[in-house]
């Protein structure tokens, strides 16, 4: 015979375990796909005391060009998502207000030092129309990444006050030429110059006015960390010596948050697994910003700022005072 306790309990138990599935649901299949995301990895990010450098995939000359393009529309997401361009923009105009020295006439001449598909050169230039007149010229020694940027020019209108154009260059070869080139002063004393390479004489005859400094203001955004600790101090006296007034580093802070943001940001903007990987392995072989002063004392670069800012980077500005 079944009592009003044991129809209790069977409606009870019903309850108990409808509610389960549905909990399920909403808890479980979303834990499931968590922990897919995590299949083969360690749950934890590992130890950021040290710099870890692999080569990342993105840089990898044999790269097939599908992959790399799809790779390049996941980096545009993400750099949107970061606000990079605002953070350099702001940068750019407090230097230009502050330098009395240039002729108003003449527009800021700006390097984008390994521009990749030229989405950050793009938007630099775009905001600064209408606010400072500008030359903005992106190098990259990815014909892939030049192609793009190319394109997404072509899709994008400029004013008269704003002229951006993309190189396919070396970086690596050129900052190498640059190194090994006589001093400033040597130069200013117009003593004759030690024979120099094809590069460096393209360097010093195609994009350049002042062979001194070419350039007003040259900036870097996610390319120190490629480089071990020497070679970052060749490329920033590489970019100092490039740099009539302003030399702008913005890259990523390695902690244990930048790591966590860069792997689920990748994930969720980009469907590309050179994303998936080069992301969290950039943040790896970041520089913490005490080290990242400490390199650029090293490169002859005195009384560096350096501010944190959104998503875990850091933004270092050196302006030369003579």
């Amino acid at each position: 015979m079944i009592t009003v306790d044991r129809m209790r309990f069977v409606f009870y138990m019903y309850c108990g375990v409808a509610s389960r599935f549905v909990t399920s649901l909403y808890v479980l299949k979303p834990l499931s796909w968590l922990a897919s995301c995590f299949h083969g990895r360690p749950l934890f990010c590992q130890s950021m005391r040290k710099r870890v450098l692999v080569p990342e995939l993105m840089d990898d000359p044999e790269l097939c060009p599908k992959e790399h393009a799809k790779a390049l529309r996941g980096l545009r997401r993400i750099n949107a998502f970061s606000g990079t361009v605002d953070q350099l923009v702001r940068e750019i105009v407090s230097v230009c207000e502050r330098d009395r020295r240039r002729d108003s006439d003449e527009p800021v001449r700006i390097l984008d030092l390994g521009c990749a598909n030229g989405e950050i050169a793009l938007g630099v230039a775009r905001q600064l129309t209408g606010r400072v007149k500008a030359e903005v010229i992106g190098w990259d020694m990815s014909s892939t990444a030049i192609e793009q940027a190319r394109s997404q020019q072509q899709k994008t209108k400029f004013s008269d006050t704003c002229c951006i154009r993309f190189e396919v260059m070396n970086v690596f070869e050129a900052v190498q030429a640059i190194s090994n080139t006589s001093s400033t002063d040597r130069m200013q004393a117009d003593e004759p110059t030690p024979s120099q390479s094809p590069l460096l004489s393209r360097f010093e005859g195609e994009f350049v006015h002042d062979v001194n400094c070419p350039f007003d203001i040259v900036y870097c955004t996610l390319f120190l960390h490629h480089f071990d600790d020497s070679s970052a101090i060749e490329v920033l006296r590489a970019m100092k010596r490039l740099a009539r007034r302003a030399v702008l580093v913005d890259d990523l802070c390695r902690t244990s948050l930048g790591w966590w943001l860069a792997y689920l940001g990748c994930h969720l903007l980009s469907r590309s697994k050179v994303v998936h990987f080069d992301g969290p392995q950039s943040v790896r072989a970041a520089l913490a910003p005490s080290e990242a002063m400490a390199i650029a004392a090293e490169a002859g670069m005195r009384d560096v700022a350096i501010r944190r800012h959104w998503p875990e980077r850091f933004m270092m500005r050196w302006e030369r005072t003579s």
